[in-house]
């Protein structure tokens, strides 16, 4: 049975189309490395600008460029801003050179092509692949498309294979292989693999190694430096034109922090060893970082020239052994610990015990940029973690509650539509049956004319009898064989069906649950969870094809 198109022009077309375009144009590193000139930026944008030029019925809205991103994730920061427009009304149709370009992910690049633009009445077009959804939506539903995004992925999954072999070749020659050297160091201008001092940054690593050694401790360190306004490894590299990206990137104040400077005086480089391979991705789809095991890391000695004496080094490392023996921090678990946020400054607010003997345990989260600078910059946004939680707490309990209506409506309208499939298509099955029975009618009256011999007869009706019989078992196994790829993505609701009936916010619930929290002055707060997308393409999904009436009805519980 052939797929029946998600997009409708009926449904589109109102007398005239205004498409509003988003370009988007993409190139990862290993593309620039292993294809040729046709994939470079500025090819595609020639392209995509000549496509728009021929067709006046397409205005630019804008272009949207992704420049060294892979594509076997979606969290590419134009590409969001393009998604963020989407949603928001302003582009309803997207122009790419080709599939690989807009992504080589299978399972997302599909949902978004198949399931999500055609819900969202947004024309897709990837130019030499011949695919336009609104011209001719069997483009989309053909082979081809899931073909070539398989073929994009398996090519990702590949070159990922290649670019590790390598870089593990170079890493145990103690060749540099990284986008930027530790703090202290630049990359030879004659050899991108090979590292030399920088002499400025260089001075201020070894004034943090003596200012430890003379006793101060982290934050002492980090609060002196910020004092003395000794520019932070972040602005330093900014200063020097560098692309540098970190996520402290997010934070408008770039100040020296404690963990920098922990950071600094536990890094071999500056003994002169290379220190390579402490963390991995994923897998070349999950771009996620994680670390790896201190026996994992590739280290090559005496590779460059050493900043600190290894005796220097190693005496600090007793050091701060010896006071991590003194003072063992007691064990808490934070609930929230991680997910908090300064809504003016980005950073990760800090936990402090409360000092108050009525609040014993109890602990509120404050702005360490605040700290640090001792309140020039940014200011406290402090908040206790019990009102936190419970605040938390109730908005993903409304959620879980929310999830049961919003499944119970999603089965309804999926009940609904594949009655109406099944309607239809038992309608075109039982004309099919008539079309038989007719045909066995007139080959009963060949027969009794004498036009037909009876073992002739037989056999053609045992043939038109076996058809009928074929399209009576679709019509009973029809309803089971519709697809619903047409229906938004609900995994959020298994998420939240995990913790129904809980009293209270968990570690395991935050963690699944919550993307950030932002605190900001005079304790407001927002809350970022992790399926906001999901959910929002779900409550769309249903204000379309749920009467006005229950509509009204549920979006009066999302208030």
């Amino acid at each position: 049975m052939s797929r029946v198109s998600k997009y409708d022009k009926s449904k589109i077309e109102t007398n005239e189309v205004i498409w509003k375009a988003g370009l988007y144009l993409r190139l990862s590193k290993e593309d620039d490395v292993s294809k040729d000139e046709s994939d470079s930026i500025s090819s595609q944008r020639e392209l995509l600008l000549s496509f728009i030029k021929k067709d006046p019925k397409i205005d630019i809205y804008n272009i949207y460029v992704d420049d060294g991103y892979s594509g076997t994730t979606f969290d590419r920061p134009n590409f969001q801003r393009m998604w963020e427009d989407i949603k928001n009304g302003r582009i309803n149709c997207v122009v790419v050179k080709d599939l690989s370009r807009f992504g080589r992910n299978t399972i997302e690049t599909s949902n978004y092509i198949e399931v999500i633009f055609p819900m969202l009445k947004v024309r897709f077009i990837s130019l030499t692949d011949q695919i336009d959804s609104y011209l001719n939506p069997q483009s989309i539903n053909g082979l081809l498309v899931p073909f070539k995004n398989i073929m994009n992925d398996e090519y990702a999954r590949d070159i990922s294979v290649k670019v590790k072999s390598a870089q593990n070749t170079y890493r145990n020659k103690g060749l540099f292989i990284g986008s930027f050297p530790s703090y202290g160091y630049i990359k030879d201008p004659n050899d991108k693999h090979k590292l030399i001092i920088d002499e400025e940054a260089s001075a201020v690593v070894k004034q943090i190694f003596q200012m430890y050694l003379s006793g101060m401790g982290f934050l002492t360190i980090a609060k002196k430096l910020t004092n003395d306004r000794v520019k932070s490894p972040f602005e330093y590299k900014v200063q020097k034109g560098y692309n540098y990206k970190t996520p402290v990137a997010k934070n408008k104040y770039h100040i020296w922090r404690d963990t920098t400077i922990q950071r600094i005086l536990t890094n071999q480089m500056y003994v002169g060893d290379m220190v390579q391979g402490t963390r991995s991705v994923i897998n070349y789809r999950n771009h996620k970082i994680k670390p790896k095991s201190k026996e994992e890391w590739v280290i090559v000695r005496n590779t460059h020239e050493a900043i600190i004496s290894r005796e220097v080094f190693d005496k600090v490392q007793n050091m701060l052994q010896s006071n991590k023996k003194d003072y063992i921090k007691p064990f808490r678990t934070y609930v929230l610990g991680g997910l908090v946020k300064c809504g003016d400054c980005g950073a990760v607010l800090e936990t402090a015990l409360c000092s108050s003997k009525n609040l014993k345990n109890k602990y509120y989260f404050r702005c360490p940029t605040y700290m640090l600078s001792k309140g020039l910059i940014c200011s406290k946004h402090t908040i206790r973690n019990d009102y936190l939680e419970a605040t938390v707490f109730q908005i993903i309990k409304k959620y879980i509650e929310l999830s049961v209506d919003i499944e119970s409506i999603l089965k309804k309208i999926k009940l609904n539509t594949i009655q109406k499939e099944c309607q239809n298509q038992n309608a075109k099955l039982d004309f099919e049956i008539k079309k038989l029975k007719d045909k066995m009618s007139l080959l009963y009256i060949k027969f009794k004319n004498n036009e037909l011999s009876e073992n002739d007869y037989i056999i053609q009706k045992e043939s038109v009898l076996e058809e009928i019989r074929k399209i009576e078992n679709q019509i009973i196994s029809l309803s089971a064989s519709i697809k619903n790829d047409k229906f938004p993505h609900t995994n959020f609701i298994n998420s939240l069906a995990k913790y129904k009936g809980m009293n209270g916010l968990t570690k395991e619930m935050a963690n699944e649950l919550i993307k950030e929290i932002l605190i900001f002055n005079k304790n407001e707060v927002e809350i970022k969870l992790n399926f906001d997308d999901e959910f929002a393409n779900v409550i769309d999904f249903i204000k379309n094809n749920v009467q006005e009436e229950e509509v009204e009805r549920f979006l009066m519980k999302l208030e």
